[in-house]
């Protein structure tokens, strides 16, 4: 059961229509109070929730020093920017077996953890 921004409820026989529709899939994850970054197979990140955009604006210094990057600029960008080692990133990322995987890496007196899945569809 999930509820929507105007309090309606869904259950698992609401319109297949609505559970479709990007825009409301794009509200949903909006409202989730966990950091959400999503990368394409290319590797390039095509969505950022308010969540996380709250939580990298927290650590901005940290990234633009450890990386070069600004928040308004990781959205679009390559997940790449922020790896030593893209191969080995690749690896993990394109084997379903190795997901999902859980990395904890550090940078600027931040440590973050990330829980990595797969979306298959």
């Amino acid at each position: 059961m999930t509820a929507s921004e105007n309090g309606t409820v869904l259950t698992a026989d609401a319109p297949a229509g609505l559970l479709a529709s990007t825009e409301f899939l794009q509200a949903a994850f909006s409202s989730i109070q966990a950091n959400i970054l999503i990368a394409d197979p290319k590797m390039t990140i095509v969505y950022i929730n308010d969540r996380a955009r709250e939580t990298l604006r927290t650590i901005e210094d940290a990234i633009q020093t450890a990386f070069g990057v600004d928040v308004d600029e990781i959205l679009a960008g390559s997940i790449h920017r922020f790896h030593k080692d893209k191969r080995r990133v690749e690896r993990i990322l394109r084997n379903p077996a190795a997901l999902p995987h859980v990395a904890e890496f550090a940078f600027g007196g931040v440590a973050l953890q990330a829980r990595i899945n797969a979306i298959f569809g």
